[in-house]
Formats: C-alpha cells, sequence, structure tokens
C-alpha cells in the first residue's frame, strides 16, 4: 500500500479522533515520507532533513493566531514490530539519534518548551522548532493510536499556541478526547 494512501485510510476512517489530522489530510498539507528501520542512524537523519523541509515549505515560524495553517509532517517506517516494548525501544532511540544529528546541525531547542521529557512544557524539537509527535503503531496501548505500520506525526507546536491565543485550543482538545472514548 502506498504511503499516502495507508495515511488517507487511517486518518480519514470513521475512528480517527483527531479533527486536526482530518484537516491535515483533507487540505494537503501533510508532507508524507517513507523511511528504513527506526534503528538505523540514516534513517534519523533523513527524518530530520526532512522536517526542516517542512518547517521552509509551510514557513513555521509565521504561524500565529492570525496565520494558523493546520500541517504535518508524517514519517512511514519499514519496520516490523513483534510488541509495544519494542516499538517503545525503537522510538526512543530514533528519537535520540534525531536529536544528535539536529545538534550536530547546530540547531537549538525552541523557546517556550522544556526539552526535559517529564516536564508539563516538553515538545520534541528539530531544526529550531518544537512538535507534538504522536506515535502509532500496530501495538499502541490506545486502539485509535494503531496502525498497521509505525508512524509518527509531527505537528507544529505552534499550532497550539496559535489556537491557545484565539480562545478555541480548549474546545478542539475536548472534541478530540470525546471522540477517543
Amino acid at each position: 500500500m502506498a504511503a499516502n494512501q495507508l495515511i488517507e485510510e487511517l486518518v480519514l476512517s470513521e475512528k480517527f479522533p483527531c479533527i486536526f489530522g482530518q484537516n491535515v489530510i483533507k487540505t494537503g498539507n501533510a508532507m508524507v515520507s517513507q523511511y528504513g528501520k527506526m534503528d538505523s542512524k540514516e534513517t534519523a537523519a533523513a527524518v530530520c532533513d526532512d522536517l526542516c523541509d517542512f518547517i521552509k515549505k509551510y514557513n513555521l515560524s509565521t504561524i500565529n493566531a492570525d496565520n494558523l495553517t493546520f500541517a504535518s509532517n508524517i514519517a512511514i517506517f519499514d519496520q516490523d514490530l513483534a510488541s509495544q516494548e519494542q516499538a517503545a525501544y525503537l522510538l526512543a532511540l530514533l528519537l535520540v539519534n534525531m536529536h544528535a544529528y539536529d545538534e550536530s546541525a547546530g540547531n537549538g531547542w525552541y523557546s517556550g518548551v522544556s526539552c526535559e521529557p517529564k516536564s508539563d512544557k516538553f515538545s520534541y524539537c528539530v531544526g529550531g522548532e518544537a512538535f507534538f509527535a504522536p506515535f502509532f503503531n500496530p501495538h499502541a496501548a490506545y486502539p485509535q493510536r494503531r496502525s498497521p505500520k509505525p508512524i509518527l506525526v509531527f505537528n507544529p507546536h505552534r499550532m497550539f499556541e496559535a489556537l491557545r491565543a484565539k480562545g478555541k485550543y480548549q474546545a478542539f482538545r475536548d472534541i478530540i478526547r470525546k471522540r477517543e472514548e
């Protein structure tokens, strides 16, 4: 199955709770790419390079309450997973390798978010931009996050900041949580 077809079937299904994701797919504002194994440093570098291209293409630095664009960068991995534990391990390894590559490129952490994963202000950063990055896989604990292949979605943190500035974040979050029930 082609990458775009896989994403469309997953996100546009009635079971998919995220209305942001559905909007991104319907408006064509998703960059979808396929990669090799999640434990590969070459894969980590390719994902970072593609994220930097995404940042430029969608001019993420201009997203604010007056200029709100919903866009996502979606990474699909050619990786068989035996369990949720293996998925979590490979995700952590991928993110560590991505951070090392991004740091070696001279990119810093986005201001206003924490680099500490246990912080309530944590966001993963690449290319100087912050992202909320849900991970989908065949063994995900939440049924809404199950997919036939491992998929990591990078949603720009600025989208959520813009929604908060407009006073709409809470309402959208509540809609999504209701759909998850």
